[in-house]
């Protein structure tokens, strides 16, 4: 190989190992993002009532990922904001299907239900036992 085809190879090399480098902080940037949409995501649907744990994990493994990421291990910060987006996929799911999601946590009154709990006891034909 003459000078001209080596510095040309050493060129396409040099060119080749400045692209992958940049592969680790695209790809934690775009998983870190994907991850942080699929966080808000669920806390749109009430997964903080409905689907706290999910939730919790999915706010602490992106945390953890963007401290990986601040510390240039960019594959650690992958796997842990797609463990995120898992956990918060998840959440949202949850919360979604809860049946109790429409009309809030339902508790059980005392008396009929078809009556306030407001009436007077002889309305609620307790009357006599008073």
């Amino acid at each position: 190989m003459d000078r001209s085809g080596s510095r040309l190879a050493g060129g396409a090399l040099l060119a080749l190992s400045v692209l992958f480098s940049a592969c680790g902080p695209i790809s934690t940037t775009i998983a870190l993002h994907d991850a942080e949409a699929a966080i808000e995501s669920a806390r749109a649907a009430d997964a903080a009532r409905y689907a706290a744990f999910e939730l919790a994990s999915a706010d602490e493994y992106i945390r953890k990922a963007r401290e990986e990421e601040g510390y240039s291990d960019f594959q650690a910060a992958v796997d842990l904001a797609q463990r995120a987006l898992v956990f918060a996929d998840k959440a949202r799911e949850r919360a979604l299907k809860n049946p109790a999601r429409g009309g809030g946590p339902s508790v059980p009154r005392p008396g009929r239900d078809d009556e306030p709990d407001d009436a007077p006891a002889e309305d609620k034909g307790l009357g006599s036992q008073l």
